[in-house]
């Protein structure tokens, strides 16, 4: 059998000198931990 692949990570650049623009995209685009950890138990 072959080894899984990892997803591609994609990225991006935001730029803007707000502090609080950058917490508010890092809110909505990131996965919580917990629900990281349970997908990759499966």
């Amino acid at each position: 059998m072959s080894e899984p692949t990892l997803p591609a990570a994609n990225r991006i650049l935001i730029i803007d000198d707000n502090a609080a623009i950058h917490a508010d995209f890092r809110k909505i685009l990131t996965v919580p931990v917990t629900a990281e950890a349970g997908l990759r138990s499966t």
